[in-house]
């Protein structure tokens, strides 16, 4: 009985901490222990979202200097319409960042 509900506990606490975005954690069971394939699936699973995070975040940070170069752009050129989109381009950008700082992908 222990070594299926030992698991599930490990299993029931590792969810909610995976929901709230932290992608650093991982199932660990004990030796013996059940649901061991099934552990190893949901840590395949987090690995995998925490590297596609990585990558977003990454593309997040391009676009960012992007817009920075953009905006520069727009000011040399005084181009109201430029102005305009580069200054939509940081909020959009902002909000695409606070949604990413949500998932923690790296222990510490």
């Amino acid at each position: 009985m222990q070594r299926v509900a030992g698991p599930l506990y490990r299993l029931a606490r590792v969810f909610p901490q995976i929901g709230d975005g932290n992608l650093c954690i991982r199932a660990t069971f004990r030796e013996g222990d059940y649901l061991v394939p099934e552990a190893d699936l949901v840590n395949q699973m987090t690995a995998q979202l925490q590297t596609k995070i990585n990558m977003l975040k990454h593309a997040q940070v391009m676009l960012a200097l992007d817009t920075a170069r953009f905006k520069e752009l727009a000011i040399m050129k005084n181009d109201p319409a430029l102005t305009a989109l580069a200054k939509q381009m940081e909020q959009n950008l902002a909000g695409l960042k606070a949604s990413l700082d949500t998932f923690k992908t790296y222990s510490g």
